[in-house]
């Protein structure tokens, strides 16, 4: 419903190895990824040897039973998963055209999409993309026969560099389409879910919480996003509170999310990104959209039990579970029939 950063890229000239550093050492250290460069992908990369091992094949996204908007998803996802999967050498620009077939938008910025892409493209590795989750984020018109739509893709990167070395992050990718002549084509890449960030020695005791917690499956986005001390303390203790009734999983926090509202109803800043806002696109193993409809479901126990009595003062439901009726904390469209919003109207209050 709402909006993250729309990050371009950081064009630095990096060596090979200083980038297995910004974002390598998860497994060792904990960390997801360090530093705020990133290294675009060179239009005629030096040739070198071909590697000795490749990445494990990924799964295809499939759109679940009972999907809404499967088509539009379902673009979104084969552009990343095309756009993210290739051999070390690619050149960028065939990896982009590759991407856009068979259907881009007529008015689909090539030079731009590239640029946005430049974190995502790695000269020396291989590479794949696999698809977890791709999330609505927008509607115009905000109904089921809306003919532009925001696709927010839970999207898990694996690279394996020329020397055997293997890394992996989970982004929030904003991509937006348009449909033309019947068809949902690419409109836009919007933002890849930001900058690497490494995680600070000091936390306030709730980030901590919130980052720490297996029930709480976040993406590299969203870590980034608490590293950097972007999100208000009322979003990380509700964050902390749903996760004590149910494990769950995020798309976003702010980064990945578009800046504005798109919805067609004016100009407004989303709270994502003004870091008062996270989008849940699953509870309990099982996603959001599958549970709508159904009032015996974990996600309408939490939203009675848990939401409903809770601080959040902005929270976006699947058609038919507005519990609060003219009170309007809580509000229902096509947009957040994949997700419940939760989020702050005003104020930022600092972790603690």
């Amino acid at each position: 419903m709402t909006s993250g950063h729309n990050h371009g890229p950081v064009v630095d000239s990096l060596t090979r190895r200083t980038l297995l550093g910004l974002i390598g050492g998860a497994a060792a250290t904990g960390l997801t990824a360090c530093g705020a460069a990133q290294v675009p992908f060179p239009a005629s990369p030096s040739s070198s040897a071909p590697p000795v091992q490749r990445l494990p094949a990924v799964p295809k996204y499939k759109p679940v039973a009972g999907e809404v908007f499967p088509k539009a998803k379902t673009v979104a996802a084969q552009f990343l998963e095309s756009l993210t999967t290739y051999d070390s050498g690619t050149d960028a620009a065939a990896v982009v055209e590759r991407a856009l077939q068979p259907a881009p938008a007529p008015t689909v910025d090539r030079a731009l999409v590239r640029k946005r892409a430049a974190p995502l493209l790695v000269a020396d590795a291989q590479a794949t993309g696999q698809v977890i989750y791709p999330q609505l984020g927008g509607l115009i018109p905000l109904s089921g026969g809306a003919t532009y739509a925001v696709v927010m893709a839970v999207l898990r990167h694996r690279l394996l560099t020329d020397d055997g070395e293997e890394r992996a992050m989970t982004r929030t990718v904003e991509v937006r389409l348009r449909v033309t002549n019947g068809r949902w084509g690419i409109e836009e890449l919007g933002s890849v879910g930001g900058e690497p960030v490494r995680r600070p020695k000091q936390l306030p005791a709730t980030a901590r919480r919130v980052l720490d917690d297996p029930r709480i499956d976040l993406p590299d986005s969203g870590r980034w996003d608490i590293y950097a001390d972007r999100i208000d303390g009322r979003v990380l203790t509700t964050m902390s509170t749903l996760a004590e009734r149910s494990p769950y999983a995020v798309t976003v926090i702010s980064s990945g999310h578009p800046y504005k509202v798109v919805d067609g109803f004016g100009d407004r800043v989303s709270n994502h990104t003004l870091g008062r806002a996270v989008d849940v696109w699953a509870l309990d193993g099982t996603p959001m959209v599958q549970q709508r409809g159904r009032r015996d479901s974990v996600a309408y126990q939490l939203l009675e039990q848990v939401l409903l009595n809770g601080p959040a003062d902005e929270i976006g439901v699947p058609n038919g579970w507005d519990l609060d009726g003219p009170v309007r904390r809580l509000f229902d469209n096509a947009v957040h029939d994949d997700h419940f919003h939760i989020g702050f109207r005003t104020g930022f209050e600092k972790a603690r």
